[in-house]
């Protein structure tokens, strides 16, 4: 066997074993995505936050209103009473692993939409 026959069979065998490495807990398919609902709300509408495509289950969630922090609370998802905007408010969700976590902080992103 020649050098460069070495050297194409090792890395062919490196190119094979390389897709048998997995994360139990990781889906590299899927990024984890905030979501931010009602779509189109109203003053009337309660906002929810949460976040999907991953196996966490607790956030830190911060709620902002027109840039300015109002609220934060951790839990499996977040609650914006109504009440607390005016029309044409911006209204933003950002949900982070939690302050409590063993991991190092890490933000799943974050999502806004305008009070109608």
């Amino acid at each position: 066997m020649t050098t460069l026959e070495k050297l194409v069979l090792g890395a062919s065998t490196l190119v094979s074993l390389s897709g048998c490495v997995q994360f139990p807990e990781y889906d590299t398919g899927v990024d984890p995505q905030v979501v931010l609902y009602p779509g189109n709300p109203t003053v009337e509408d309660d906002l929810h936050c949460r976040v999907d495509g991953t196996a966490e289950e607790v956030f830190d969630f911060s709620w902002f209103v027109n840039r300015e922090l109002v609220q934060t609370e951790t839990g499996p998802a977040g609650l914006f009473s109504s009440g607390y905007t005016r029309s044409g408010d911006y209204v933003e969700c950002s949900a982070w692993t939690p302050a409590n976590s063993s991991s190092d902080p890490f933000s799943f992103g974050d999502m806004g939409v305008y009070i109608e």
